[in-house]
């Protein structure tokens, strides 16, 4: 239902269209809530959405009971939706209007702010110009059945006659490989440890291995380090210069030598570090602005995902905040099909134990354990002694498409590398 005292909306378009996608929840990734207007169905979008990416069966049924406990309100709504749906093949038709309609209510917005600015003397063009460029944004694809299968049906061919054509960016740690099969479009890897254990190093490793091996591109989200500092690492890193050893300039010629190479591959390598996004809702913002010019393969890497904001959550109590969070990066992945590899901080409890972690063991976890598609966990051996590598299990606690296992590595701190236990002598 429009109102004219309202930004541009159409009740009625939101309600059909998420009628359409519980009757046909394969279209549930093609839609973003980003486009609904109206609170009560983009709730139920959610949750929908979220119980698709469970594969949850009977999606429909179990929503229903769910709502039918919760909310009475919205319940009465959602099945009022369902009950007066001409047909769901009608969704590209309800989707087409529900997204024009947020296209006109971000054009106004912008303009809105255009003038505000402009009253109060502080126009800033490039950042408008930058903000309107969203306003393009790519949308997710459509898609029907006969395509969805034909594609499957010739994914799986060349699967079959070649394994590695299956493969998502690799690790560059080949046991992990083996269990993982890479980093795949679409899913969304959760890597937890406790502080001071590896977990940045890890994903400062696993991006140079993307963007100088792996000829894929890279976007790190840092919410801890400014871009400088992270770029200070990887280069580090990829040189293997022994921190300490800089930070008392005891380098040799070599150590300059392999820096200089490292310098040389980083600056041609498809990377894009961003340290001033600090809500998921900028992060969404920032890969549909640069939705155009991804070269694929492409990692996006959060560092880390307890302190990422979601607006949509504010008022929410904490866990619900990151549940909030973790939901966002599982629908990203999605939408725009590539692997997110999200860090998240572990108990303090495990602090007092002897014991492997476990997936109850994801601080203020929420819905992080259901939403992820594979979660890591890397696990110290031995206390840290010295400058001698920490042996460190990493822990594949969950995979949803794939064996569970672990694997046995050397921590080098001081070099900011995580290598194979048998490599690291």
């Amino acid at each position: 239902m429009e109102h004219d005292t309202l930004p541009p909306h159409n009740e009625v378009a939101e309600w059909s269209l998420l009628a359409c996608a519980l009757e046909k929840p394969s279209i549930l990734p093609a839609i973003l809530p980003e486009s609904y207007y109206c609170e009560a169905p983009r709730q139920v979008l959610h949750r929908a959405q979220q119980l698709h990416a469970e594969s949850v069966a009977d999606l429909q049924l179990v929503l229903l009971m769910e709502l039918a406990r919760t909310d009475s309100h919205i319940y009465t709504s959602t099945q009022a939706a369902l009950n007066d749906l001409p047909s769901p093949e009608q969704w590209p038709v309800y989707k087409q209007e529900v997204e024009a309609l947020a296209d006109q209510r971000a054009g106004l917005a912008l303009a809105t702010d255009c003038a505000r600015l402009a009253r109060a003397g502080k126009l800033d063009p490039v950042a408008l110009a930058e903000r309107a460029k969203t306003l393009t944004c790519r949308r997710a694809e459509m898609f029907n059945a006969e395509a969805a299968t034909l594609a499957a049906a010739e994914q799986m061919q060349r699967a079959y006659d070649d394994p590695a054509a299956d493969a998502g960016i690799l690790s560059g740690l080949p046991l992990l490989d083996r269990i993982t099969h890479g980093w795949k479009p679409g899913e969304l890897v959760i890597v937890g440890a406790r502080p001071s254990t590896g977990k940045t190093t890890f994903a400062l490793n696993q991006t140079a291995e993307a963007v100088l091996r792996q000829s894929a591109q890279a976007i790190f989200y840092s919410l801890e380090m400014p871009t400088p500092q992270v770029m200070r690492h990887l280069l580090s890193a990829e040189a293997r210069i022994d921190r300490d050893k800089f930070r008392r300039q005891q380098l040799h010629p070599a150590d300059f030598d392999r820096l200089a190479r490292a310098v040389a591959s980083f600056r041609r390598a498809k990377l894009t570090v961003r340290d001033n996004a600090r809500d998921v809702e900028g992060i969404a913002a920032d890969l549909a602005q640069q939705a155009q010019g991804l070269h694929r393969p492409v990692l996006v890497i959060v560092d880390y995902l307890q302190i990422v904001e979601s607006r949509a959550a504010a008022t929410e109590k904490r866990y619900a905040q990151v549940g909030a969070v973790s939901r966002a990066l599982k629908l990203l992945a999605m939408q725009f099909r590539l692997p997110v590899i999200a860090l998240a901080q572990l108990s303090r409890e495990l602090d007092r134990t002897d014991r492997e972690p476990v997936l109850a063991d994801l601080r203020e976890s929420g819905s992080i354990e259901q939403d992820a598609d594979v979660v890591l966990f890397l696990h110290p051996t031995e206390p840290r002694a010295g400058y001698k590598p920490t042996p460190t299990k990493l822990i594949v606690a969950k995979n949803r498409n794939g064996p569970l296992g672990s694997v046995l590595l050397a921590f080098h701190q001081t070099q900011g590398r995580f290598y194979p236990a048998a490599l690291s002598e």
